[in-house]
Formats: C-alpha cells, structure tokens, sequence
C-alpha cells in the first residue's frame, strides 16, 4: 500500500502500512530507509514529511555491481559474492487473556467502594473505568467519552470509592491496546442507618400529701366549740415530659466529579529526543497546571505548587512537550478544583549513526611479459591496503536562530519572498496559548514564519495564522 500523496500523513499509518503494530513508537530513520527516503544525520539533508508522499515499501534497490578489476593476461574474473537471503521476521508473542477482578463492596454512608484487581494481557495496564452499562465502557476506555482513570507503570490494581448505589461494570485497557471489560456487575446497596430516639423519661410521681393532724378536744369545762381544722391542699400534678426530639436529617453528599485521566500519545524520536502530545479528561473539567517530573510524587509536588516549574493550561485542551531526553517521565495535571491526576511516557529514543564507508580495494597490477632473451624484471612489491577511515562523530542537532517575515500576503510573490530558513515544525499546527518549542529548542517568537512542508503559516505570539500554500520552502528542517 501506498501512502498519501498530499495532505497529512499520521505517525500510525508509518506503522500499519509495514505491519507494525498500532500505538508502536516511530522510529523515523527505520522509517526513511523502509520508504527508500534518503537522509543524513549531520543536518545537510535530514527527513521531510513531504518526502513520504506517494512512497510504498518495495524491495530493497540492488546494489550497483563493483567493477571488476582489469585481469591479468590468464587470471579469470572473480564472481560478486552471493547476497544471503533475508531471514523472515520473527513474529510477535501472544499475550495471555486479559482479566478483571473485582473485591468486595464495604460500604460508607450511602455510598460505596471495592478493589479491581487485573492480570494477564501485556502485564502493564494503561486505563481503567466503570459505568452502568457495558457498551460504554470501550468508548470510555478509548478516551471518546471521558471519565477513564490512568493507571501507573506498575499499578495492577485500583481502589474504587464514593461510588453510588446500583449496578457497575468494571473495564480495563492494556499497553497494547486490547481492552477487557468484567461480564458480572458489582452491585453497591449502602444505606445509612436510621438514628435511634432519645428515650422519653417516666412520669414524676404525685407526693402523697401529709395526713391531717386531729384536732385537740378543748377542756371540758370550757364552753368554747372546737377549732375548725385546717383545708385539705390540693395533690400536686405531675410535670409534663418534654416533647420528643425530631431525628435529624442525613446531610446530603456533595456530588463527586469524576477522576482525572491523563492520556499520553506515542513518542516521536527526532535526533535521539523524543516528542508526545498530552490529553486529558475528566475532573472538574477545566485543567489549571500541567507539569512533568521524574517521578509521580516529583510531578505531583511541582503541579500543586510546592516545587517551583508548574506550567498554566487554563483554558487548554491539550499540551506537546519535546525535545525530552530518554527514561521514564511523569505528566501531573491539576484542575480548577484542586484534585490531580498522573501519567507515565517511557523515552528511548536512540540517534542514527551512519555506518563507516568501507576503504576501496585497489586493483591488482598485472605482470609485465618480459620480451624474448630478456630476463624477467623483479615484481613491484604489493602495496599495503589503505585502512578505512575512523567515521566521524555524530553531530548533535544544529541550533537555529530566529527567522524575520520579509513581506505579507498570499500571492506567490509573497510566498517566493520567504526566508529561506523557514523552520518546519513538529507537532500540532494550530493553538491559542500554549507555549509552543521547535525540536532545536527555540521558543517560537512573533513574526516568524514554520512550515510542515505543505502548508507556510506566520506565528503571531499566540497562535498560527495565515494559511500560504507556498509549498516547501526549502529552509531547515526541524
């Protein structure tokens, strides 16, 4: 299959045309040799995409033939050497069947929480979500519908919680891209227990009221009529009970956003620094921070502020980093809520260094005939080969300076007035405020005019404009 002969060409498509798999960094040298693109590494002639337009794989060119030496009087030629044949590519390993499983459900309050374990597969796993329904947990996995949680480079498990009563599946997707999704759902019924009545206190006893004293006769002699004795009092009530307490109402939960998904693109190595696009998904929705580290605790405390280097992304939807050196990087988002979210990039990306030029082989003098009674001559002695040269040391990528526009417009004269260092980009050709850096390292600065081979658009300090169809420009390629 042929690529594209004009338009965009995407890294995987360097992949699936040579049966590599898809989501495989792209080495770009193997690449320019597999299409019969010719390249130097020194930053004379170093590779264009528009150079891929058109190109198929086919098989290798033959080898010009080596002239054969001028042979003596009754030497015969020497046959080229048979080529070996190519060994057949030795096909991929199979990995074993991917599987999810998922704990026991332990409640909190009206909401709750279980661990899904995972194994087989690649044995390195990349996302993982839940939801209600199975036929969304592919499109949320794949990063089409957001909520998918990024798992760590050694993580083969996560802790789910704050999940809300009812039905879930669980899904998970590997590094190679093949995604397993648990056929039993994990059902969560938590309720929060009804809170006991104060008890009611019993009733105070009425106090029995004291008995009435008798009254005391008089003297019998004296005329005087008997005292009239004292009123009964009247029993005291009983006191009323205070009323019972209302229960009090649960608090009802504030809703939880869902988790942070940071998602990574395959790296491109140019000049041995390798070059990705970062997404990312869920949270509150708007991210604030991004920032990278050597580790997840380095890139979590650089993006919360405790460590200086944290870059603004309010507003973004995505962030391109490069040139970054080979080893293991951690991207750290953080949204405008404060919660964050990790994901891992492996560089390893390694220069091209061409092979030596072999030293050639001089041709053999013949013998001279001595003539008739004549004694032979003696022969010259055999001169010693001249040993290869040492190849030289791969030059590190040039540095470019900043290129100024020498007139405006669209029209073809405009086009043919451009620097001819016009720089070629790597990356996304569009955005608003990202802080955009060319593979030399160079910051893009206003008034410069990029190209991608195709296309030739001014940077303006915020963002491309301009759309020239100049072509190539024939500047520096970066």
């Amino acid at each position: 299959m042929a690529l594209p002969a004009s338009g965009e060409i995407s890294f995987n498509l360097f992949n699936t045309d040579r049966a590599i798999a898809s989501g495989t960094q792209v080495d770009m040298a193997a690449a320019g040799t597999a299409y019969g693109v010719s390249y130097n590494t020194n930053g004379s002639d170093q590779l264009g995409m528009d150079e891929f337009y058109g190109r198929s794989i086919g098989p290798a060119p033959t080898p010009a033939p080596t002239a054969a030496p001028t042979p003596a009087p009754t030497a015969a030629p020497t046959p080229p050497p048979t080529p070996p044949p190519t060994p057949p590519p030795t096909p991929a390993p199979t990995n074993p069947p991917l599987v999810v499983t998922n704990g026991v459900v332990t409640c909190s309050g009206v909401t709750g929480g279980w661990t899904s374990t995972f194994s087989g597969g690649s044995g390195q796993y990349a996302f993982a979500a839940i939801n209600n329904t199975q036929a969304n947990i592919a499109s949320i996995l794949n990063g089409v519908t957001p909520g998918r949680v990024t798992l760590g480079v050694f993580d083969t498990s996560y802790a789910w919680s704050g999940v809300a009563n009812g039905d879930w599946f669980v899904g998970v997707k590997d590094s190679a891209g093949v995604i397993s999704i648990q056929n039993v759902a994990v059902t969560v019924n938590c309720t929060t227990a009804a809170p006991t009545p104060a008890p009611t206190p019993p009733p105070t006893p009425a106090p029995t009221p004291a008995p009435t004293p008798a009254p005391t006769a008089a003297p019998t002699p004296a005329p005087t009529a008997a005292p009239t004795p004292p009123p009964t009092p009247p029993p005291t009530p009983p006191p009323t009970p205070p009323p019972t307490p209302a229960p009090t109402a649960a608090p009802t939960p504030a809703p939880t956003n869902p988790p942070i998904g940071v998602d990574n693109s395959a790296v491109t190595c140019i000049g041995g620094y390798g070059y990705w696009e970062t997404t990312w998904s869920g949270g509150s929705g708007n991210m604030s921070f991004i920032a990278i580290g050597t580790s997840q605790a380095n890139a979590l405390s650089i993006v919360n502020g405790v460590t200086p280097g944290r870059i603004s992304i309010s507003g973004e939807s995505d962030y391109y980093w490069g040139p970054i050196s080979n080893g293991t990087w951690y991207v750290a988002v953080r949204d405008s809520a404060g919660a964050s979210g990790v994901g891992s990039q492996i560089v390893n990306c390694v220069a091209p260094t061409p092979p030596p030029t072999p030293a050639p082989t001089p041709p053999p003098t013949p013998a001279p005939t001595a003539p008739p009674d004549t004694p032979a001559p003696t022969p010259a002695p055999t001169p010693a080969p001249t040993p290869a040269p040492t190849p030289a040391p791969t030059e590190a990528p040039p540095s470019y300076s900043a290129i100024t526009l020498k007139s405006a417009g669209s029209s073809q004269a405009a086009c043919d007035s451009l620097s001819e260092d016009t720089y070629y980009i790597v990356g996304s050709f569009s955005g608003t405020s990202v802080l955009y850096i060319d593979a030399a390292g160079v910051t893009y600065a206003a008034s410069n005019w990029y190209s991608n081979g195709v296309i030739t658009r001014n940077w303006d300090g915020a963002g491309f404009v301009g759309n020239q169809n100049c072509g190539d420009p024939g500047g520096n390629e970066l």
